[in-house]
């Protein structure tokens, strides 16, 4: 009708490309800002792994020389640093819980919805979790059960 508008034919597929590219943008940066924590946590949590182990290296060294095998130091390792990993994991996934359901009241009114009450996500979300603290705590488990006995006896 209008003899100055020129229509510019596109496919189906581009327009959805053009309509969804700003929401794949922002969950691109959602996903980022989700991945940042928990590699924060992973390096914080081995760093005070290394440390408590560093602490306890003539203890493990009169272990070792005594006769501990490499999996009962390792054991030794792991069930020190699970009771406070599962204190974390318990306290942090009860935070997230009132925390959602707040977030839940603030946006009742908003065009979005978020699905706070889902059990799978929060389990998913403490699996993930318990897996990278398991794996940032078996480095330096492994470092501990492999230790000298006389050079940790000498370590002061």
């Amino acid at each position: 009708l209008e003899p100055q508008v020129v229509p510019a034919p596109r496919t189906m597929r581009s327009l959805v490309e053009f309509n969804t590219d700003h929401v794949w943008r922002a969950t691109r940066v959602i996903l980022l800002l989700a991945v940042l924590p928990v590699l924060m946590s992973v390096i914080s949590i081995y760093g005070v792994t290394a440390f408590a182990v560093a602490q306890r290296t003539r203890e493990i060294g009169i272990r070792i020389a005594l006769g501990a095998g490499r999996g009962q130091v390792i054991r030794l390792v792991l069930g020190s640093a699970t009771k406070p990993i599962a204190w974390g994991l318990v306290c942090g996934t009860a935070l997230a819980m009132v925390v959602s359901m707040a977030i839940d009241q603030a946006t009742k009114g908003a065009p979005f919805s978020f699905d706070t009450k889902d059990p799978v996500a929060y389990l998913a979300a403490v699996l993930l979790l318990a897996v990278t603290t398991a794996i940032a705590v078996i480095g330096p488990a492994r470092r501990a059960a492999s230790a000298d006995p006389v050079s940790a006896l000498r370590h002061e």
